[in-house]
Parts: structure tokens; sequence; C-alpha cells
């Protein structure tokens, strides 16, 4: 199962470039000059996407100035680069693309008022954060000597990444609680509860909701210590959305005296100089990089660059499939059995080597503690998403067989 966003990459057509000896004559030739576009350095494949309608400046995030955006027409950034009055006034930029889900780092009431548009790359890693959470649940399941099949999740945020987290928790077995309170205003749908009533039936809680200020839903300090204590004892939290929608005192507090038996965070509040009695306390602890995968940060990219070319009238004319990395041609080998699941998700993508990279990065120096927290997400390795893993069991199992392939992993028979 492909996950790319591959639509927004096909070839140009050749009747509207017009060709010379077979080759294409891209479209943006017929503008009086090249669009520039200024893209921060850690965008995946950023110059390599954006250069195939413009000029490509690439820039670390600390780099990004107003002067830098002197002859811009566009800005590609990630999650780092505040973008607001202070970086735009002045120049002469008219788009922004954020590579990223989230966009608390954009004043976007700024960018509407001065006449810039503006795109964000929604559900571009909400299968890269799937992945990362069935990972979590797994290893909990291992380590604690408990079966999925027998908790309740309870998921809150049912937007794309909720509903990815939904899928792979189906395919694992589990019982599943949902609650959204701006999906239930916007719909009245049944089965998003309050979260008053959903957390005393959770074995699991996990949250997938954006960070918002504002309005009568803001998830700021969202989730509390109540809620937490509201939990069967001995219940699990994971959380990869921001650190910021529940009080790190809270969790920690809960898992100190045991009601809480064990959690798995992604972000931290504050971050990315992150609590370290906190950190200690829990089972896994990550750089904020759940929804660093490959195809994730690619697909970003890649949302950004068909949003440019839209706004521009620009065509689009990358091709995706020949930068995607090559799958290892030899599946690797796992007897079935109980621990099978366990090694199938460790081999896609060991969670266990991203906790021990953030406790190693933890040092006195407070300016050292977050310079590494920030390359940890900068310099993040190659991670394929399960499709990216192929798998050969020896011994029959076919219900194993039959999960490994709804979760995405190829299974060589």
């Amino acid at each position: 199962m492909v996950q790319y966003l591959l639509l927004c990459c096909i070839e140009s057509n050749e009747a509207a470039h017009g060709q010379i000896n077979n080759v294409a004559i891209p479209h943006l030739l017929c503008h009086p000059r090249p669009m520039k576009f200024v893209c921060a350095s850690s965008l995946t494949l950023g110059r390599e996407v954006f250069e195939t309608i413009g000029d490509v400046v690439e820039l670390p995030e600390s780099d990004i100035t107003s002067k830098a955006l002197a002859d811009a027409d566009a800005l590609i950034v990630r999650s780092k680069t505040p973008v607001n009055a202070e970086l735009l006034e002045g120049t002469p930029v008219k788009f922004v693309g954020t590579a990223t889900a989230g966009t608390d780092h954009v004043d976007e009431a700024f960018l509407q008022k001065a006449g810039i548009a503006f795109s964000s790359a929604a559900g571009c890693n909400a299968a890269s954060v799937g992945q990362y959470i069935t990972a979590a649940m797994v290893y909990l399941a291992e380590k604690y000597d408990f079966k999925l099949q027998d908790k309740t999740l309870g998921i809150v945020g049912h937007g794309h990444v909720g509903r990815q987290v939904q899928i792979k928790a189906e395919i694992l077995g589990m019982k599943l609680l949902y609650s959204d309170p701006p999906l239930f205003d916007a719909h009245g749908d049944p089965r998003y509860i309050p979260l008053k009533e959903l957390v005393p039936q959770c074995d699991i809680l996990t949250l997938h909701v954006p960070l918002t200020e504002d309005g009568p839903n803001a998830t700021r300090d969202f989730v509390t210590e109540e809620h937490l204590r509201a939990m069967p004892e001995g219940s699990f939290f994971i959380n990869a959305c921001r650190g910021e929608v529940v009080p790190s005192r809270a969790i920690e507090t809960t898992l100190r005296d045991g009601h809480l038996q064990g959690a798995v965070l992604d972000v931290w509040n504050p971050e990315p100089e992150i609590p370290n009695t906190l950190l200690n306390l829990v089972d896994l602890g990550t750089a904020h990089v759940a929804g660093h995968s490959f195809e994730g940060k690619f697909n970003g990219t890649l949302i950004c660059y068909q949003e440019a070319c839209k706004h521009f009238d620009l065509d689009p004319s990358f091709v995706a499939a020949e930068h995607i990395p090559e799958v290892h041609a030899e599946p690797l080998e796992i007897a079935a059995g109980p621990s099978a699941l366990s090694k199938a998700i460790t081999a896609s993508y060991d969670i266990n080597h991203d906790d021990q990279l953030l406790r190693e990065s933890i040092v006195k120096d407070r300016d050292q503690r977050i310079m590494n927290f920030r390359s940890l997400r900068t310099n993040y390795r190659m991670r394929r998403e399960f499709e990216g893993t192929s798998v050969k069991l020896t011994g029959a199992d076919h219900p194993l067989t039959e999960m490994l392939t709804r979760l995405g992993f190829t299974v060589a028979q």
C-alpha cells in the first residue's frame, strides 16, 4: 500500500510544455524570470522538488531573515521558522508553505491581511505517527506482558493522525473510544464523547490534537491531572501531538505515585529544554520525531510544491517515484510466534533507538541540551514506514500474516 502523495507529482504534459529533441521545456521558461523559492534546509528533498519550477535558495532556519527574502517569491519552511510580520513585512513574498501538519509557528492572520497565500501540509505525516503509536503500544504490551486485544484505547483528536491510529489499532484488535469536541460540535456524531467520560474507560490514552490557544475548544492544558487520575489505575498515557496540551507535572505526579503504570512521550512541555525528571519516569521518550519518517517529511514537501504550483499557475514536473529510496530486496526472516509482531515492527521502526538517543543527549549544560534536542530532529535518520519493510515468516501463522499485511508490510511467501 503506497502512502505517498504521488498524484501531485505527475510528469508535465508534453503538449503544455512543448518539446525540443524529446526534452520537455518547463513552463517556467515562459515567465520573464524564474520564480525564486527560499526553502529551509530541513525540507526533505526541497531543492530537488522546487528547482523544477524555479530558482532555489536553501537556508538553515536561523538564516531565514527578511534580508534573505528581499527578492523571494515564496518561502517554504518547517516548524522551527516563525512566520510573522517581523519576517515578511517589506518582502515580495506572495506564497508561504509549511511542510508540517502543525501551524502554530505561523501567524495566519497576518498572512491573510497581507494578501500572502498560505498552505500547510495537513495529514502529511499521519501514517508516520500511526507507525510510532503502533510501535509504542506493542512495546508496552511486551514490557508489561499484556495483550493489546484486551485493552481499550482512547483516541483524543480524530483528524488525519487520529484516523491513522484508529486504523492500526483496529488491526491490532483493540477496542476504541473517541473524543473530539470540535468534530462533535460540527457534526453531532455520538461516537465523540467528552474527555471526562472517555478517560475512565481507557486502558491507554493517546493524544492527537493541534495546539490552539483560543476558543471553547482550546487545547493548551486541555488534559489535566484530574483526567489522568480518572483513568483506571495501572493504565498508560501516550502523547505525540504537542507537549503543551497537558502539564508536565500532571504526568510526572501520576507516574511517580503509580496511578499511571507507564507513559510514552514524543513531545514535551517545555520543549526543546525538556524536563529531565519526567524523562526519567517514562517508558519511552523521544525528541518530537513521531512524524519524521521519510514518507511523512517528503509528503510535506510535495504538498507545498503542489500548492505553490497552483498559486503561481506553474506546471508540476517533479516525479516523486524517482526519488523514493529502494526497499531492501531481501526480506527479513522472522519465526512465527508471540514475538513476531514486535520483531517486524522493530525492523521497520526501532522506537527504543530513538529513546536511547534522547537519553544520551541529556547533558549538564543547558545550551548544549537544547542544541542536542534540535539536532536529533534536524539530523534524524532515514526511517521508512511499514510499507518500506519486507518480512518473511518461517512457520505458518495466517492471522499474523494477515495482520502484518494490513499494517502495510510486504509479507513474502
